[in-house]
């Protein structure tokens, strides 16, 4: 009778490693600018959250626009923002602090 020995299915499960991602698929690296490899990255499903973070972060500044400042029309110094030159705010009409 034997005793001990290796079983079938005894002992610690190997550890499974995911594969590292090596970035999105893109068939025409020709014409590939970091807009559109930033883009592609963004959305794609198999790319990890840091990933597509990092992507959001870099493209940003190109999908969402600021707005500009408009000059004010009391002269040259200073500049306001186009929704704030229409209206006077309701804490206008308060009196300044007091300073000590």
């Amino acid at each position: 009778m034997a005793r001990g020995g290796a079983r079938p299915g005894a002992g610690r499960k190997k550890k499974v490693i995911a594969p590292e991602y090596s970035g999105p698929h893109i068939e025409n690296y020709a014409s590939l600018t970091p807009f559109a490899y930033w883009l592609a990255v963004l959305r794609d499903p198999l790319a990890p959250p840091s990933w597509r973070l990092m992507a959001s972060d870099k493209l940003a500044p190109y999908m969402h626009a600021r707005l500009a400042p408009k000059q004010s029309e009391m002269g040259q110094g200073e500049l306001l923002l186009e929704d704030q030159s229409a209206e006077k705010s309701v804490f206008s009409a308060l009196p300044a602090p007091m300073r000590h």
